[in-house]
C-alpha cells in the first residue's frame, strides 16, 4: 500500500493543481493521497479566497483521500517554517512519497543546494544578500552557485528537502516541473480582485477556463452571499490589534529591527491595511514578509509559539474518504477530528484564526468533518 503526500494551498483548486496531482499519482502509483493544506490564511500572509472547508471538499472531489490542516503557525510563516511544519505532519502520517512542483523540476540541483554546508564565505555573502532585501531562503540560494534557482517554488522545494533530511524522514521525494500553460493561483486571485467590483459576477466569469467546474460553482455561490476577502477586509481588526498590543509588537513572529515602530507610524497615516504595508515597505522588508507580519499580529502568532512548537503537535483532519479512514491509525501524533472535543493551545489559535477569517468574509462556513463515500 503506497501513500502519496502533497503539500498544498489550493487557493483555489485550479487546472494546474489537477495536472500536478495526476502526475504525482502516475509517478508513484500510490493507492492513497494525503494532502497537508494551509488553513484560512496562507504562506504569503494573505487570506484564502475560499475557506478551508470549501477547499477541502474540492480536494476530496478531485482525487485526494485525506486533507490535513497545516496549523496557521506554520502556514503563514517563511518557507523554512512552512516546510518543517508540513513535512512533520507527513512524517507523522507515515506517507511513502512527497511530490512537489518547482519551476525547474530538477531534483538533483535542488537536493545539492539543500545539502550545502555553510562556511565563513557563505555566511558573509548570505548577510550581504539579506541586507539587499532578499528573504532568508532566497538569500541562501543566491549565495550559492545555484543562484539561478532562486524562484518561489524552487525555494519551497529546497526547504522540503531540508526538512526531510533534518527529520531523518523515510519519505522519498519527487519533483515535477510546473507547467507555465496553466494559470496560477496568484493570477486567478488577481482576476477576482482586479475587476470593476471585487467578487462580482464579472470577476468570477473571468476564471471559468482556469478552474474545474466544481471550483467555479463554489466561488460563484460564495460571491452571491459574501465576498472574496483581502487584507483590507481586516483593516479595522488590525488597528484594534495594534491598540491591544502596542508596546508588545516586537514579540510577534517575523518582527525584527524595530519594524513595528514603522508599522505604527504608517497606521496613524493610513486606514486600509494594504496601504499601511505599502507605506511600510523597505528594501529589507518585502511585501510578502510584511503581509506575514500583519497576519501574525492579526492571529496572535508570536516568536515564542514557534519556539514552543517547532513541529506540529497533532494532526487535525479537515476531511476524508471513508475508504482511507484506516490510514489515520498509522499516525504517530494525536488525531483531531472534532475541535470541540480536543484541546491544545495551538489548536485554540487555529480556532481563533477561523473566527477572524469569517469576520472578513462576512459569512461563516459550516464547521464539520467532510466524509465522502
Amino acid at each position: 500500500m503506497g501513500i502519496l503526500g502533497v503539500i498544498v494551498e489550493y487557493n483555489p483548486l485550479h487546472n494546474g493543481h489537477l495536472h500536478h496531482l495526476s502526475l504525482a499519482k502516475e509517478i508513484t502509483k500510490a493507492q492513497f493521497t494525503i494532502a497537508v493544506m494551509s488553513g484560512n490564511f496562507l504562506q504569503r500572509g494573505l487570506p484564502a479566497c475560499l475557506g478551508k472547508f470549501a477547499r477541502t471538499k474540492l480536494a476530496l472531489e478531485h482525487g485526494v483521500d485525506i486533507v490535513i490542516e497545516l496549523p496557521a503557525l506554520y502556514a503563514t510563516s517563511a518557507a523554512n517554517y512552512f516546510a518543517t511544519g508540513a513535512v512533520g505532519l507527513l512524517n507523522a502520517l507515515n506517507v511513502d512519497w512527497l511530490v512537489f512542483g518547482s519551476e525547474t523540476g530538477e531534483l538533483d540541483a535542488l537536493q545539492n543546494l539543500a545539502d550545502t554546508k555553510e562556511d565563513d564565505d557563505f555566511a558573509k555573502d548570505f548577510k550581504s544578500n539579506l541586507k539587499q532585501g532578499f528573504s532568508y531562503s532566497s538569500a541562501q540560494i543566491r549565495t550559492s552557485k545555484y543562484s539561478e534557482l532562486a524562484l518561489p517554488n524552487n525555494i519551497l522545494g529546497i526547504e522540503y528537502l531540508r526538512a526531510l533530511k533534518q527529520s531523518n524522514s523515510k519519505i522519498e521525494p519527487f519533483v515535477v516541473q510546473r507547467e507555465q500553460s496553466y494559470t496560477s493561483a496568484t493570477e486567478i486571485n488577481k482576476k477576482l480582485q482586479n475587476s470593476k467590483s471585487v467578487g462580482s459576477v464579472e470577476s468570477v466569469d473571468s476564471i471559468k477556463k482556469d478552474v474545474p467546474k466544481a471550483t467555479f460553482d463554489i466561488i460563484n455561490d460564495i460571491i452571491k452571499e459574501s465576498h472574496v476577502p483581502t487584507l483590507n477586509s481586516y483593516s479595522q481588526i488590525f488597528h484594534y490589534r495594534l491598540l491591544q498590543e502596542k508596546g508588545k509588537l516586537h514579540e510577534f513572529l517575523d518582527v525584527t529591527e524595530g519594524i513595528e515602530n514603522r508599522i505604527l507610524k504608517m497606521a496613524r497615516e493610513h486606514f486600509y491595511l494594504q496601504d499601511i504595508l505599502d507605506a511600510t515597505k523597505t528594501k529589507r522588508y518585502t511585501k510578502a514578509k510584511l503581509q506575514r507580519i500583519a497576519t501574525h499580529i492579526l492571529l496572535d502568532i508570536k516568536k515564542k509559539d514557534m519556539e514552543t512548537w517547532p513541529t506540529a503537535p497533532y494532526v487535525r483532519v479537515l476531511g476524508l474518504k471513508k475508504s482511507a479512514a484506516h490510514l489515520l491509525g498509522r499516525a504517530t501524533l494525536p488525531i483531531v477530528t472534532n475541535v470541540y472535543k480536543s484541546y491544545h493551545p495551538l489548536l485554540e489559535k487555529d480556532i481563533k484564526a477561523e473566527e477572524i477569517y469569517y469576520l472578513g468574509t462576512q459569512k461563516r462556513e459550516i464547521k464539520h468533518l467532510f466524509i465522502v463515500t
